[in-house]
C-alpha cells in the first residue's frame, strides 16, 4: 500500500477523493492488517459505517480515538465530521 499520512487524510476527509478512489482506499485500509501481518482487530465494515453515522447524527466537532491499528475507524469517524472538526 502506498504511504499515506492518515492523519492528514482523516482531517481532509475521504470526501476529497472520488467515490471510486474512496472505495479503493478504504478497502486497502481494511485489508492492511492482514497484508502486513498485524492482528485483524479493526472494526468491521458495518461498524465503520455506523461510526460515520454516529458522528453525523451528533454533529461531532471533536473526537478522540485512543489506540489505532491502521486508522480504518478514524477514517470513517472523520467522514462523519464537518470540515471545521478535529479528530
Amino acid at each position: 500500500m502506498e504511504q499515506v499520512n492518515l492523519c492528514d487524510l482523516a482531517m481532509a476527509g475521504t470526501r476529497t477523493l472520488s467515490p471510486n478512489q474512496q472505495k479503493v482506499f478504504l478497502q486497502k485500509a481494511f485489508d492492511a492488517p492482514k497484508e502486513h501481518g498485524l492482528p485483524a482487530i479493526q472494526v468491521s465494515k458495518a461498524e465503520a459505517k455506523f461510526l460515520t453515522l454516529l458522528a453525523k447524527m451528533i454533529d461531532a466537532k471533536k473526537i478522540v480515538e485512543v489506540g489505532t491499528l491502521v486508522g480504518y475507524s478514524a477514517l470513517h469517524l472523520a467522514e462523519g465530521m464537518g470540515q471545521d472538526s478535529h479528530l
